[in-house]
């Protein structure tokens, strides 16, 4: 059975996983953009004009392929790239499969546990594997609950999200380094939350005036995480304008 057709996703100018793959080091970037496109992929099982039992075909082919990249045999070319370039590590898809089988059968009304796969599975897979590129020491249990809990925030918009203030102080100061590009994601989906901007688009926010703040947010954010001091602050103030210097 040939892979199922999708449509891929691009980090448009601008957009959060635009400012990711900047402060990303220069090989992490083409697993970025492989994630970001196998995740939509994926994804699109759950659209809601597929007819359903195209959809669950098109998940018990992910399943397969789940287990056939988990065997060093990956059939699709995205799988196939991200395997030869996380190797000799592997990767291990089917939290993303689960977490898009939830999505499918529907989450409304679902218990607590249901709604933490949906969240580990689907941007704590892709914190986990952009660790494995990073080369990152820290645990991939703690990767896996700092990407869930950004994807939560993305999805309920919490005012207050403890979750995330809650994982952020998993990783320890001496990690933060090795994971910036993380913890820029981590900062913008928590900044444009608290502002009311559109969390789960990948589009940049309207209006220059954002655009430019959201930059300042991303460098700030990269340079703390360089220093392991990282701290999230949710009432900081949106500059007028980007700071040139270094402080």
């Amino acid at each position: 059975m040939s892979p199922p057709a999708s449509l891929g996703r691009a980090a448009e100018p601008g957009s959060i996983a635009d400012l990711v793959r900047i402060y990303s080091p220069e090989p992490v970037r083409a697993v970025l953009a492989d994630l970001l496109r196998l995740e939509a992929e994926v994804r699109t099982s759950a659209r809601r004009d597929l007819d359903h039992t195209i959809a669950h075909a098109r998940l018990e082919w992910w399943q397969d392929e789940a287990e056939r990249t988990l065997a060093g045999k990956p059939a699709h070319p995205l799988t196939r790239s991200l395997c030869a370039a996380l190797a000799p590590r592997g990767l291990d898809l089917q939290p993303l499969v689960h977490s898009v089988r939830l999505q499918v059968a529907g989450l409304a009304g679902a218990e607590e546990s249901a709604w933490e796969s949906f969240y580990e599975g689907s941007l704590g897979t892709v914190f986990v594997v952009l660790g494995q590129a990073l080369s990152s020491t820290a645990p991939p249990a703690a990767l896996r609950r700092l990407g869930a809990s950004v994807q939560q925030l993305s999805t309920e918009r919490a005012a207050t999200p403890p979750s995330l203030a809650i994982a952020l102080r998993t990783v320890q100061p001496a990690l933060q380094s090795g994971i910036r590009p993380l913890l820029v994601w981590a900062a913008l989906v928590g900044w444009r939350s608290e502002r009311g901007v559109d969390v789960p688009d990948e589009a940049p926010p309207a209006g220059l005036r954002l655009a430019v703040a959201q930059q300042w947010v991303a460098w700030r954010a990269a340079r703390a995480a360089e220093a392991g001091r990282f701290r999230w602050r949710w009432q900081a103030p949106m500059p007028s304008a980007p700071s040139t210097h270094a402080s």
